[in-house]
């Protein structure tokens, strides 16, 4: 049998250890040693559409030509030394006995000097010229054919790629480029510096105008992005338009750098994980100090956690873990008095009344600052002791001595040993050191190099930390890698169980020593209990993802307060559907399965709507009630799911969390205001940051770009800054401020959000009909009350007087703030003690009576109850509306009859003096006639 061929290596490979199909790339591996192996039969491709080998005959051509440039200028150094050497004089040389002293930075100097990297500028002779010359030329003609080749170009050329997308991206690029260019070119003969801004209006400050105001602003919005190409457009725009002082891109982003330099910026500050993983962050202190400084901000945040007056829990600072749980050293420390003294927690305190007081945690009730503290009682002997097995509450009030208010005036109690030698509990209990012991039992377990043994403890005790685990590998391949090494090595063999408990010693000592780094960093913390202290997402519950129906296209969104739903959208997405969407089929879903699915599904389906209905409220009156209604909602659930298949209860984990549910609610509140939707909304301000990064060093750059738009933001609504070279407080100029109160818009494109609270009973007009054409514009047409539906409205009597000044609304905002329309369902009021459902049919608005300051409002409700219900209620009411119409049309015929004697009596009077007035003005006539001088003869002409 003749012996097996071997295949021929390609030209420019070499042959590879890893197999005799495999080959190695000479020119990439000249670049990145020692290579990459890749198969024999991918060597073809490998030179015709790798991007990397690409690059790498560029890079290699760059050394050659490198190198080149360097032994050129190396040849004409020694030519010129030659040339000099042959016309100089012999000298003769004294040289000291001892060389002079040279100081330690002048060595430094010369030893970190590199010659060849250096770039002299040397007269040349014709040869030496010639050699360059030519050497050039080459290099540049080289360039330009390495330059014009462009392997996806070519390759589709010659039917070698039939990938259009990677085409249509690298023409993409391409035209980027070159406008780019075109760009470059139209800004290059800007002359605009920070010298064009020297006379600088102070009402924009810090901006030196409002031009470079506008172009910060618009350059910082975090969800309307420009490119640096399209800045330079803007710029280039702005200067062939005329407007003075357009500053270039390069002196605009010098600009931008000095603005944040100044103080007002937000630091982005360079990080490295214990993984050897490279980030950034932006001081987040920075960020807090300028809410602080901020008078849009500052009025929202907390200091302290609050109890309402009314009771109604409807903020995380409302709930258990700010008022009750949480450890008092990371609650507010502090409370300053009027009188400028300040009182700090775990402090001894005086009260008006002469008690000691140590105060624990500041707290707003009832609007007012008090503090839970312990007593301090004082025997005859003058010993204080602490009674800590209860709480009082005292009010800041009524403080009036601090602790170095006590020790200056030497009132300081004498402690008792009780309290000096401690011994008190701590009554803060912290699950996460049972979680914590046992990722350190895992970590223990692994130095052994036996993953099986964590794998049975991950499993029993269902915690499995994925920050750990990164640890957890590592340590079993270190521990692999050692116990094959030393077997190696050791003269003497040794059992791998022996070198294994050897590894586990030197390695639990290191554990030891960085457990810090090693554990998950939230579990260290201070008051941070991740077990308790992460309440379930609502929005994300499988429950949701696993049911859904159809007819969802169909659902009638009037009401509530959602887009139009896209079921085709929720359909071919369902498991991955966001909080919105959500929203809709939880919401609607009961309605649309009514006789899709069997009675099972349904009643889930009902279960589940029930639940959610509990979930998304806002306020919580009852706390104790909620929460009892809370656990039959999703004990409900669970029945309805095991009825449907038992085994979700074991394998599905969300659910066995919703029994968790009402120890969320009593720590965190209503859980609507812990939902992470409203944090997931800033995904696309994070992404049009990262969008514009050359994607080098994407966390640097999205992380700069993020701190950009904060220090725009804080100057542009009027944030306090220190500033250095003043040392004073600054804020924003005037106009800066004004223009900002003027643009409500801009404002909220920023990231202030720009409430706009619906006032109740506010109407807005039906439309006017379409302008014809030659035709002037429709005019507002007024319809008579008895010809409209408001007929059948239970109070039509109460409007019927007005019958003749009615226009038709479209829309009408509720007491509850919703937006009504035409056939929205509603509830109303009957009477003063009676509600019923009903359709809006009309919507009617009047114009002001002579009386009233605010026009009056009909809408139509028709009740949903049968019509003996109905005839029943409109009965009552027509009863009861008679009899109110009947007083009410009593007294205007008493107040018309008053108004009707007084108007006759005024008349009478009126005419007595109009009669009087026209005697007197007779009289005078008379008079003035007598009295009166001759009339003046008109002049006549002195020519006829």
């Amino acid at each position: 049998m003749p012996p097996k061929t071997v295949p021929k290596i390609p030209e420019g490979f070499i042959a590879s250890t890893a197999g005799n199909d495999m080959v190695i790339c000479v020119a990439c591996a000249a670049v990145a040693p020692p290579g990459q192996p890749i198969q024999r039969t991918s060597a073809t491709n490998h030179v015709l559409r790798s991007k990397d080998h690409t690059r790498a005959l560029q890079q290699q051509q760059q050394q050659i030509l490198h190198q080149q440039r360097a032994d050129s200028a190396r040849a004409a150094r020694a030519q010129q030394e030659r040339e000099q050497s042959a016309h100089l004089p012999k000298t003769e040389l004294h040289l000291p006995e001892q060389s002079p002293a040279v100081d330690d930075t002048t060595q430094q100097f010369w030893a970190e000097f590199d010659t060849d990297s250096s770039d002299f500028r040397i007269d040349l002779d014709t040869s030496a010229a010639e050699i360059v010359a030519d050497n050039a030329e080459r290099i540049r003609k080289e360039l330009d054919t390495f330059g014009d080749f462009d392997d996806i170009e070519r390759g589709y050329e010659l039917g070698a790629a039939q990938d259009v997308d990677l085409l249509a991206q690298n023409r993409a690029r391409d035209d980027e480029q070159q406008m780019e260019d075109a760009l470059a070119a139209l800004l290059s003969s800007e002359g605009y510096t920070e010298d064009a801004w020297s006379e600088k209006d102070t009402g924009w400050y810090p901006y030196p105008s409002k031009l470079l105001f506008l172009l910060d602003v618009a350059d910082n919005l975090g969800r309307l992005r420009i490119s640096e190409s399209l800045m330079k457009l803007f710029l280039y725009v702005l200067k062939e338009a005329g407007v003075k002082n357009v500053p270039s891109i390069g002196a605009f982003r010098k600009f931008q750098t000095s603005l944040r330099e100044n103080g007002s910026g937000v630091p982005t500050i360079h990080c490295k994980s214990v993984q050897d993983k490279i980030f950034y962050i932006n001081d987040v202190r920075k960020m807090v100090a300028n809410d602080w400084c901020n008078p849009h901000t500052r009025s929202h945040i907390r200091i302290y956690p609050e109890v309402p007056e009314s009771g109604i829990i409807s903020e995380v600072w409302n709930a258990e873990k700010w008022t009750k749980s949480l450890d008092t050293r990371l609650l507010s420390p502090m409370y300053a008095a009027p009188n400028r003294r300040h009182y700090y927690v775990n402090e001894l305190a005086q009260l008006q009344s002469g008690r000691f007081v140590i105060p624990l945690r500041w707290i707003t009730r009832h609007r007012k600052i008090c503090a839970d503290a312990y007593e301090v009682l004082v025997d005859d002997d003058g010993i204080a002791t602490v009674v800590d097995s209860s709480v009082v509450e005292i009010s800041a009030s009524d403080l009036v001595q601090n602790f170095h208010d006590l020790e200056h005036g030497g009132k300081l109690p004498v402690w008792s040993m009780k309290n000096v030698d401690g011994g008190h509990p701590d009554r803060v209990q912290r699950n996460k050191n049972n979680v914590v012991s046992i990722v350190r039992q895992q970590l223990d377990l692994v130095c052994l190099g036996v993953s099986t043994h964590v794998e049975t403890l991950q499993t029993d005790t269902g915690i499995k930390d994925s920050y750990a685990q990164y640890w957890i590998t590592k340590i079993l391949n270190d521990c692999e890698n050692w116990v094959k090494s030393e077997r190696a090595n050791r003269e003497r063999p040794t059992r791998i169980r022996d070198l294994r408990e050897e590894f586990a010693a030197k390695q639990r000592i290191w554990i030891d020593e960085n457990f810090e780094d090693i554990i998950n960093p939230f579990f260290l913390v201070p008051g941070h209990d991740p077990t308790p202290d992460t309440p379930l997402e609502i929005l994300h519950k499988d429950p949701v993802k696993t049911l859904y129906a159809q007819r969802l296209q169909a659902t009638d969104i009037d009401g509530l307060s959602i887009p139009p739903v896209h079921a085709n959208y929720i359909m071919q997405y369902a498991n991955s559907l966001i909080g919105r969407q959500l929203k809709a089929v939880i919401q609607t879903g009961v309605f649309h399965t009514h006789d899709l699915v069997d009675n099972a599904h349904y009643a889930t389906w009902k279960a589940v709507g029930d639940l959610a209905a509990l979930l998304w409220v806002p306020e919580i009156d009852d706390m104790d009630q909620y929460c009892d209604d809370l656990k039959i909602a999703v004990a409900n659930v669970l029945d309805a799911f095991s009825d449907i298949d038992p085994l979700k209860m074991i394998l599905k984990i969300k659910l066995h969390l919703l029994t968790h549910l009402p120890d969320d609610v009593r720590r965190f509140g209503p859980l609507i205001g812990v939902a992470t939707e409203i944090f997931e909304a800033f995904n696309a301000v994070f992404r049009a940051a990262s969008v514009l990064s050359n994607h080098r060093a994407p966390s640097r750059d999205i992380a700069r770009q993020l701190a950009s738009q904060e220090g725009a933001r804080s100057l542009a609504l009027g944030t306090l800054w220190f500033d250095a070279q003043s040392e004073e407080w600054q804020s924003a100029g005037p106009s800066v401020k004004r223009f900002m109160d003027a643009q409500p818009n801009l404002k909220m494109m920023m990231g202030l959000n720009v409430r706009d609270d619906p006032q109740p009973g506010t109407t807005r007009l039906a439309p006017l009909p379409a302008r014809e054409a030659g035709k002037p514009r429709p005019k507002r047409q007024t319809v008579a009350l008895r010809a409209t539906q408001a007929q059948k409205a239970l109070n039509f009597l109460d409007h019927s007087r007005t019958d003749g000044e009615w226009y038709q609304a479209k829309t009408l905002i509720a007491r509850s703030g919703d937006l009504c329309s035409v056939n929205s369902w509603v509830f109303f009021n009957v009477s003063t003690t009676e509600t019923a459902a009903g359709r809006i049919l009309e919507l009617l608005v009047s114009l002001a009576d002579p009386n009233s300051e605010l026009p009056r409002n009909l809408a139509c409700p028709i009740p949903t109850s049968n019509e003996d219900e109905r005839r029943t209620i409109h009965e009552k009411h027509t009863s009861d509306l008679r009899a109110a119409t009947s007083r009410k049309r009593k007294d205007r015929q008493d107040d018309a009859e008053r108004k009707a004697k007084e108007a006759a009596a005024a008349r009478q009077k009126a005419e007595e003096l109009e009669k009087v007035a026209a005697e007197a003005a007779a009289q005078a006539d008379e008079e003035d006639m007598d009295m009166a001088p001759p009339p003046r003869q008109r002049p006549q002409p002195w020519l006829e």
